[in-house]
């Protein structure tokens, strides 16, 4: 019986002692805090950690080694307050509870600012999105913003915000930091590299949309539509991209170009459907019938159209570029409806050469039941016209050289060579500075 009071006496004591120990040690983080009031940061940071030596409670720990930071930034130790708020985080911001989590949020800002003033920006950023990220509706994420954006706007360049964001790996901001970009973009090439760089495809589609404006030629137009992710974005750039053609085969390019991601089963077919996918590639066509100057131009319009209504309509307005019966049967050949081509035959004869007018029905009612293939006209000045790019040969010619030039994998690389290649300059000249470079490091090697 004496043994169990003992034994109670000594539990008691214990705890007696764990609880003054307890109620010490919140009572000296308590004071620590008044002397942060009274501008006391010396002697605050003293107290703070001494109690992280201490204490054995987790809370009066956590507040003491979040505050231990904070003093060091007061005291302008910047890369001191770095190291205790990096060391607070990696122990409380995987906290599971909202209530370890308190402190979190700020600790995440203050770490930001404090990267800022040691002038580590793409640290600052990464701090700032993870507070934004885990605490959206808190009060130091709405700041987290702010420097965000602070970042962005003073940034002039765009390939560095483009970095920025993609290392921030939080696909929310990133998104954010690319669309705040868009008001120091250029033109349409600036426009693709943030569309590109989005990690959601609609936030891309969207910076398409709102920089399509800066394109201030055709083939900035054509790149946005073809970096666009959905087929609506890709069609609007085109058809609000009219105004760069001038003439009817960059029309001609515009509606290719608004084809490629036709939905499946429109194209080639009638068109419309769902998402009126062929409705909006004849939109894209039929504007760009104002730009054609001749029937080449409305026939190659004619064969993008969705469907065989919109070609016809097409090759009717085309009309009024014939200037003989060659061209009067050429259309007419390429219309899909008898009526068609009857009506094409009619309102030629408001163009053509009066001497020609009484011979137009009887030539077209030969050459519509058996025309004569029309040959393409050569471009002599253009040697890609109907020319096949060989791709494999240029990727096995780029990999050989990239080796000579590396001084890496090149047996590898060398085999993959074939005896036609052997005949190209750029082998040759490689070969030939691989060996020189051989024969110099022998002579000079060191011994």
């Amino acid at each position: 019986m004496r043994s169990v009071k003992i034994i109670t006496g000594v539990m008691l004591l214990m705890f007696m002692f764990l609880f003054v120990g307890f109620v010490s040690a919140a009572s000296n983080v308590e004071d620590a805090r008044r002397m942060l009031e009274q501008g006391k940061v010396g002697q605050a940071l003293e107290v703070f950690t001494a109690v992280q030596r201490e204490s054995k409670d987790p809370a009066v720990l956590k507040e003491a080694k979040y505050f231990t930071g904070f003093c060091k930034i007061r005291l302008q130790d910047y890369w001191g307050g770095i190291k205790a708020f990096e060391s607070f985080l990696e122990q409380y911001e995987a906290a599971e509870t909202a209530d370890s989590k308190k402190f979190v949020p700020d600790a995440l800002y203050v770490l930001g600012k404090a990267y800022e003033q040691v002038d580590k920006k793409q640290d600052a950023i990464d701090a700032y999105c993870r507070c934004i990220t885990m605490f959206p509706k808190s009060e130091y994420a709405t700041k987290s913003r702010e420097q965000v954006s602070v970042f962005a706007k003073s940034s002039k360049e765009l390939d560095q915000i483009i970095a920025m964001a993609k290392a921030s790996n939080y696909y929310t901001q990133q998104d954010k930091l690319l669309a705040d970009a868009l008001s120091i973009a250029k033109d349409g090439w600036d426009v693709a590299k943030l569309a590109q760089a989005c990690y959601k495809n609609d936030a891309g589609d969207d910076i398409i949309l709102q920089g399509l404006k800066l394109c201030r030629t055709l083939d900035e137009a054509l790149n946005l539509a073809k970096v666009s992710t959905y087929y609506n974005t890709q069609a609007f750039v085109c058809l609000n991209s009219m105004h760069l053609c001038r003439n009817g085969m960059d029309a001609v390019k515009l509606a290719v170009a608004a084809k490629i991601k036709l939905p499946p089963g429109k194209q080639g077919g009638l068109g419309f459907g769902q998402f009126n996918a062929g409705t909006k590639l004849n939109e894209v066509c039929m504007a760009g019938v104002s730009k054609c100057q001749n029937i080449d131009e409305i026939i190659a319009l004619s064969k993008v159209a969705a469907d065989l209504s919109t070609q016809d309509k097409i090759l009717l307005s085309g009309v009024k570029f014939v200037k003989n019966l060659v061209d009067v049967t050429r259309m007419a050949s390429t219309a899909s409806d008898p009526r068609v081509t009857k009506k094409i035959q009619e309102e030629s004869k408001k163009y053509l050469p009066k001497q020609n007018i009484n011979t137009v029905s009887i030539q077209m009612s030969v050459q519509t039941m058996n025309p004569e293939p029309v040959k393409a006209i050569s471009t002599l000045s253009d040697p890609f016209e109907n020319h096949t790019v060989d791709r494999e040969k240029i990727s096995r010619v780029e990999k050989f050289v990239s080796a000579i030039n590396k001084n890496h994998d090149l047996k590898l690389n060398q085999q993959l060579l074939k005896a036609e290649d052997m005949s190209l300059d750029i082998i040759r000249d490689s070969i030939k500075i691989r060996s020189e470079k051989k024969s110099f490091d022998g002579v000079h090697s060191i011994k």
